[in-house]
């Protein structure tokens, strides 16, 4: 799961928006993107959003394929098992089988096994790193798009992955250091957004 072409082949081999429309059925829209929308406006009164785009992950089922077969052979397998992890609600069941279902369909000789856990467990096993995927969802503690993006910073207690990358801590620690002027350290949660999901993650 190092692999950036496995995780970009993940990443946009499930219809975001058909989970929303057929499995959740809660007015939900589907999301190509981390940040949501309405959470924060730029200091010149832009949506975060808005200004940083909507369609990551929306390449669709073709080019999960084609991301698909080049990690296979980067990784020099015919075929890979990954165990998603979710928890033990008909909620979150429902939406790791519909994932589970489009990822096999879009992406030769991956299997997804599913494992449920209580919610105790479940965030006790991504704790501890034992898991390879996981269904995780998070609730803003402040209006402001550094409440995700500094989930990824290396050292983050909520990086449950361990993503590592120098480029992206650095632009977020220059955001929350104060140092910069408004203007600029939006600039940066701009690109440090877009960096981390060109990675896939």
């Amino acid at each position: 799961l190092k692999n950036a072409k496995l995780t970009k082949a993940i990443a946009n081999g499930f219809d975001r928006q058909e989970l929303a429309d057929l499995v959740l059925k809660d007015g939900a829209k589907g999301a190509g993107y981390f940040v949501p929308e309405k959470l924060a406006v730029s200091p010149a009164g832009k949506d975060f959003r808005e200004e940083n785009g909507y369609d990551f992950f929306k390449e669709g089922p073709d080019q999960a394929k084609a991301y698909g077969q080049e990690a296979f052979k980067e990784l020099k397998k015919d075929k890979l098992d990954l165990e998603l992890l979710f928890e033990d609600t008909e909620a979150s069941k429902n939406v790791a089988e519909f994932i589970q279902a489009q990822l096999e369909k879009n992406i030769d000789g991956l299997t997804i096994n599913l494992k449920s856990q209580p919610k105790k467990a479940r965030i006790q096993l991504q704790n501890d790193g034992d898991y390879q995927l996981a269904l995780h969802r998070w609730g803003p503690d402040y209006p402001d798009p550094q409440t995700y993006l500094e989930m990824y910073l290396k050292d983050s207690a909520n990086n449950y992955g361990k993503y590592d990358n120098e480029a992206y801590d650095q632009m977020i620690l220059e955001a929350i250091g104060g140092g910069l002027s408004d203007e600029d350290r939006w600039t940066k949660l701009l690109e440090a957004e877009k960096l981390l999901l060109e990675e896939g993650q």
